[in-house]
């Protein structure tokens, strides 16, 4: 190989290793998105929308965000109020507690606590325009009136709206619990509800003890 020859082996040899350090110095500094993820909640935050810390259980109910006081509910589309009177749907953002807190001349039906429109008769066409039916022993819409209309998904009993379980019977024969505050059958809800050594966790299933 002559001088020419062997020159221009030094440089390409030179700049490949110039290469491969570059690639090095740029793998130590690059930046972990994995936290950048998880700090910003892309990855799965543990905390849910603003005031919840539930973990993974945000989804399970058609109310889905918890809270401690009003505030938490504030991004909330239509509910607004942080659920601290009753037992069921407490600690949850809903849309009302009472009427007054409804718009548009609805009324807040007291199970979902929802705003509702009010109704008198059977196929009242108030409700049609809102794919509801009339419940004319209370005067409100309602999603359904019995389980058989309950037809999607695990949600097939009838409480105004279609949920999963209004008593931990409706569970049972899946070997799940009702989770009431939420209508959720789930693994537990409490810690009793778990083996022997394991424990009932934010996501309600069951963990080993720590």
């Amino acid at each position: 190989m002559g001088q020419a020859g062997e020159g221009m082996l030094r440089i390409l040899i030179r700049g490949l290793a110039l290469a491969a350090l570059g690639a090095l110095l740029l793998g130590s500094c690059a930046p972990d998105l994995s936290l950048d993820l998880r700090a910003s909640g892309a990855g799965g935050s543990s905390a849910g929308a603003a005031g919840s810390s539930d973990g993974g259980d945000r989804g399970t109910c058609l109310t889905c965000a918890s809270c401690t006081s009003d505030a938490d509910c504030a991004n909330g589309a239509t509910q607004k109020i942080c659920n601290n009177v009753t037992d069921t749907l407490g600690g949850l953002c809903v849309a009302c507690l009472r009427t007054a807190d409804c718009k548009d001349g609805r009324v807040c039906d007291p199970v979902t606590l929802q705003c509702v429109v009010q109704c008198t008769v059977s196929g009242d066409t108030a409700c049609g325009t809102q794919g509801r039916t009339c419940d004319a022993s209370v005067g409100l819409c309602v999603e359904c009136l019995a389980d058989a209309d309950c037809t999607v998904g695990n949600a097939t009993i009838c409480n105004h709206d279609c949920v999963e379980c209004v008593k931990e019977g409706d569970c049972t024969a899946n070997g799940l619990h009702c989770w009431l505050q939420r209508h959720s059958c789930v693994t537990c809800v409490v810690d009793a509800d778990c083996p022997t050594g394991n424990v009932c966790s934010g996501k309600h299933l069951c963990i080993p003890t720590p």
